[in-house]
């Protein structure tokens, strides 16, 4: 009687004393049980997933640089970013971006997105940006965006904003928003677009005139920001959407000829008014 009321004393001081005589031990090592399912701590089981499975989790991280972070959890990681799908740069440097773009092994990507905030006042030179430009076509991608990007022109001369626009066969929608660029396309010999079906311009200049009939598939065109030269000339079997909403303060633009027999909706805001303006459409 004594003891059993010594050992309930313990228990309630939490002491233990007399436990062994009471509770039945576990073997040492045997820790809590084990639940189903239950991995052992140190066990890494997200790295011996398939490497399809790894990319689409990296993916979803919508960015490049946070994927390429990736490397520092375990030496499985370590190549799996230049094999991503999808390339997403977000206020990354310029050096950075030259690195990713060189080692991605992806042979065609599902997009690629360029930003570089135009609010932290970083201006690239034209040649770099045509440097991207190569190292996108050799990635070929799907959708391809340049956003919030400036060009570096303090000489003042044309020369120093043309900017390559390769030919790019597998891409269907295009977004440059290059502020103060002139795109320059390769001789006709060169090849199409033959897949774009959407063409976004921001504050870029391009010859729509050499462009556009090089884009057979081309559906949907926007043009926005500054528009430097003086006539808009859109000449497309295909186009069937065309948004154009130029500055105020662009007023060179004093032509505009739109040949579209496909078109079903037109949207021109211009600050200045056109001298000219013509519009041809085949009624069905």
């Amino acid at each position: 009687m004594d003891r059993m009321a010594s050992c309930r004393r313990c228990r309630e001081r939490q002491k233990g004393c007399c436990s062994g005589g009471l509770r039945r031990r576990r073997p040492k090592g045997s820790g809590r049980p084990q639940r189903r399912g239950f991995v052992p701590e140190g066990v890494d089981r997200i790295s011996a997933l398939p490497d399809d499975l790894l990319l689409d989790i990296l993916a979803r991280l919508r960015c490049a640089r946070a994927a390429a972070h990736t490397c520092l959890l375990a030496r499985r990681w370590r190549r799996l970013s230049t094999r991503l799908p999808a390339l997403a740069f977000h206020a990354v440097s310029t050096d950075q971006l030259d690195a990713a773009l060189a080692t991605s092994t992806c042979p065609s990507l599902s997009l690629l997105d360029i930003r570089i905030p135009c609010h932290i006042g970083v201006t690239i030179e034209n040649t770099r940006i045509s440097t991207w430009m190569r190292a996108a076509v050799r990635l070929a991608p799907a959708e391809l965006y340049y956003q919030d990007v400036i060009i570096c022109g303090n000489s003042g001369l044309d020369v120093d904003r043309e900017v390559e626009l390769p030919c790019f066969q597998r891409t269907t929608s295009i977004k440059l928003e290059v502020y103060g660029a002139y795109f320059v396309l390769p001789p006709a010999a060169a090849g199409d677009l033959p897949l774009l079906e959407s063409l976004s311009l921001e504050s870029c200049q391009v010859d729509l005139g050499d462009l556009v009939p090089r884009c057979p598939r081309l559906r949907k065109l926007q043009i926005f920001g500054r528009w430097d030269l003086d006539s808009l000339k859109v000449d497309s079997t295909s186009l069937q959407e065309l948004d154009v909403d130029i500055s105020a303060d662009s007023l060179k633009i004093r032509h505009v000829d739109i040949v579209a027999p496909m078109l079903k909706e037109l949207r021109f805001l211009s600050g200045s008014r056109p001298w000219r303006w013509s519009v041809f459409k085949t009624l069905p």
